[in-house]
């Protein structure tokens, strides 16, 4: 919740668990739409590849302005373009949004740095147990070496 820059993951406090929308992965995964774009009566939503959507919005960007001056699309550019369009009236902070969003220094440290090492250390201590089996292999540690006798008893001219 804390790493995304448009605040879209919420914390429900009775079931202390975050949720946000999926994006009816499982109707896409079935060809069809979203719930959300289904449903909606204005035909305000819309779903599909990006640059087809993103034609679309440029086309509807200039039918907007006229009337609406200011009217921007929002996500085209922003953070290297985002997965969700917003053909906005206004600029983005009166509607609650980011102007300049970014990702977290925390998010960026963990993906491209904590992460890659962590694998690195584990497959290293992974190799380092192979390795130390093998080397024991060859040494005969693991090797029985035959007697049946309790060392301890062999010792003391055994308990009988």
């Amino acid at each position: 919740m804390e790493n995304c820059p448009f605040g879209v993951p919420k914390v429900d406090p009775v079931q202390k668990k975050s949720y946000k929308c999926t994006g009816c992965i499982d109707r896409v995964e079935n060809n069809l739409l979203p719930a959300c774009v289904h449903t909606c009566q204005p035909g305000a939503l819309g779903f599909g590849e990006r640059d087809v959507m993103l034609a679309q919005a440029k086309k509807r960007l200039a039918d907007v302005q006229k009337t609406y001056p200011k009217a921007q699309l929002y996500g085209e550019k922003e953070m290297g373009g985002t997965t969700f369009l917003y053909l906005l009236l206004d600029s983005p902070e009166v509607y609650g949004l980011p102007v300049n969003p970014t990702i977290p220094l925390s998010l960026t440290l963990w993906k491209d740095v904590i992460r890659p090492v962590g694998g690195i250390a584990v497959g290293g201590a992974a190799a380092a147990v192979v390795i130390g089996v093998f080397a024991n292999l060859l040494r005969g540690n693991y090797r029985s070496g035959g007697d049946s006798e309790d060392p301890v008893d062999s010792k003391k001219g055994g308990n009988k």
